[in-house]
């Protein structure tokens, strides 16, 4: 029957979680800052405050108080003044290399198409100057471990109008949380950098100074880059527009490459990341292009490798996106078809012994079996008879640095419907 959540006290929030029929509760704080109110057992003298809490230092010559003590003790020596708060105490980035700011007691005092929109956001501000000379692209990556990342970099400080570029925050491939920016053929001069997080934070930005490039033109379906086999290019995907359809899920958007086969081939797409900012996501596509449907398949990985077996003559399409703003390198290979090993799709497909390990060999393997348990995986498929009702245990056991899945499914082994479990991981087994 319905059971309520609720005991009668103002200093706890109540949640139903209907999955487990329980219920449960938090001290309240009403701000989300990590310190509840001070009414309720917290330290929180300001819980509509989120830049107010026993967590916070206190700032010097902002007549509050910041740290909850009990007094505004801003000729104390243990107050705080922020680095780099405003545009007039800017810091200067005069050369390319990586440097570190703090957000340690910022404030939020400008506003960004990208930025946070969390209450606790706080922003400090950088100087980049470019030399003199030819004009140049600059691109800067900040990243954290501690909490969420954007940068902005507007014309002018402190004026709200046109950005040369703003990107909030993504997952960059070792987990910290990164932005990239890059500002296309700036002439010598300063440009003002914002840097926003949602916590106080350490950020590391790397500064590079870039021969002009423009911006990829291959954006769309209707604009694709011819790919010649075996050549290897460059695909910047850092201010791409999402433009196609894809089961593979990317932050970023996609830019998009064509190529035309004369006859059956296989085909291989491999695209690596130079800098290891993220993973690339490879899109293989019918003619028709931009649609989820036409998708053929799929797969995301460093390096993401793509293997399709005796494609048709015909017009394809490539589209390269990735998890994280990075460079990639793209190579097509193409080769005369081969025959598909027995144990590729689920029609007649090989037995499992029981109680056995057994070798799978994914090299020449292709995502075949589509039932929702691992989007863009070589797979390969066996059969299990069982002759009286049984308890079922698979293991899979996989290389470290890949992604791993291992599935029950109904004979039909088509359909998500087919699926009757599945496991999927990032550590083996």
């Amino acid at each position: 029957e319905p059971v309520t959540c609720s005991d009668q006290n103002a200093c706890t929030i109540e949640r139903c979680v209907e999955e487990t029929r329980s219920c449960e509760r938090y001290a309240r704080d009403a701000d989300g800052d990590g310190d509840p109110d001070h009414h309720c057992g917290g330290g929180d003298c300001d819980d509509d405050d989120p830049l107010v809490s026993s967590n916070r230092p206190e700032i010097c010559g902002n007549g509050r108080d910041d740290d909850c003590d009990g007094k505004v003790d801003e000729d104390d020596d243990t107050c705080v003044v922020p680095d780099h708060d405003r545009c007039d105490d800017a810091f200067v980035i005069d050369a390319p290399g990586n440097y570190a700011l703090s957000l340690f007691a910022a404030l939020p005092d400008y506003a960004a198409s990208c930025a946070p929109t969390s209450p606790s956001v706080r922003d400090v501000v950088a100087t980049i100057r470019l030399p003199q000379g030819p004009a140049r692209d600059i691109d800067v990556v900040a990243t954290t471990p501690s909490s969420s990342v954007a940068i902005a970099m507007p014309e002018r400080c402190g004026e709200p109008g046109t950005e040369l570029g703003c990107h909030g925050a993504t997952r960059g491939a070792n987990g910290n949380a990164m932005a990239r920016i890059r500002a296309r053929t700036l002439e010598p001069g300063s440009y003002p950098l914002y840097v926003f997080t949602e916590a106080d934070a350490e950020v590391t930005l790397r500064v590079r100074f870039l021969d002009p490039a423009p911006k990829p033109e291959n954006e769309t379906c209707g604009t694709a880059a011819v790919l010649a086999p075996f050549t290897q290019v460059s695909a910047t995907v850092i201010d791409a527009e999402r433009d196609v359809g894809s089961a593979c899920s990317a932050e970023l958007g996609d830019l998009v490459y064509t190529f035309t086969l004369a006859e059956t081939s296989d085909v291989r797409l491999r695209a690596t990341s130079e800098d290891g900012l993220g993973d690339a996501v490879l899109s293989l596509r019918s003619e028709a292009c931009a649609l989820p449907e036409d998708e053929i398949t799929c797969v995301s990985g460093n390096p993401a490798l793509l293997f399709q077996r005796s494609l048709p003559a015909g017009t394809y399409f490539v589209a390269v996106s990735a998890t994280a703003p990075t460079d990639l390198k793209l190579v097509l290979e193409v080769f005369p078809p081969t025959e598909a090993p027995a144990d590729e799709i689920c029609e007649g497909a090989p037995a499992l012994p029981h109680n056995t390990t057994v070798t799978v060999d994914l090299t020449d393997h292709t995502d075949d079996v589509r039932t929702g348990c691992s989007t863009g995986f070589a797979d390969a498929a066996y059969s299990l008879v069982i002759d009286e009702p049984s308890d079922v245990l698979l293991v899979q056991r996989f290389a470290q640095g890949e992604h791993g899945a291992v599935q029950l499914s109904t004979p039909a082994c088509a359909t998500p419907e087919d699926r009757l479990a599945c496991g999927i991981a990032t550590q083996s087994p």
